[in-house]
């Protein structure tokens, strides 16, 4: 077979590829044993993305990541907070390629959580996702 076609399919497949990760009970934090794809698995990748502090750890590239914590003791507004957290929502989850869009948001803040929800958009179609984006900064 011709160079010039091996290369028209090897891109073909990987941009069918499915994304694959392990399953996670996150009542109990453990996995599960299980793989699970698509949509199931870009809602694992979500959860730790956002979990995950930015630039922190050396396994994980640069794109990797939040930046939740240097927003902590800052003496922004609500209405500002609120609007970075959003950004920094989307600039985390939309790194992933076969994340399109993230919209939707619902930010509440009780005590001192910040209790987040959304809409991800994705290849495979759309999920919810909620989430406390405090829970791990603050303990």
């Amino acid at each position: 077979m011709l160079e010039v076609f091996q290369d028209i399919e090897q891109e073909e497949e990987a941009e069918t590829r499915i994304p694959e990760e392990y399953e996670v009970d996150f009542d109990t934090m453990k996995l599960t044993g299980r793989k699970v794809s698509g949509n199931e698995a870009l809602k694992i990748w979500c959860f730790f993305a956002l979990k995950t502090e930015r630039y922190r750890y050396r396994a994980f590239s640069w794109e990797y990541g939040s930046e939740f914590e240097e927003m902590i003791g800052t003496n922004f507004g609500r209405d500002f907070q609120e609007s970075e957290v959003k950004r920094r929502i989307a600039e985390t989850l939309c790194v992933h390629p076969y994340i399109s869009d993230v919209g939707n948001f619902e930010v509440s803040f009780h005590n001192q959580r910040l209790l987040v929800s959304c809409r991800v958009e994705t290849d495979f179609g759309s999920f919810e996702l909620s989430t406390d984006i405090t829970e791990d900064i603050y303990v």
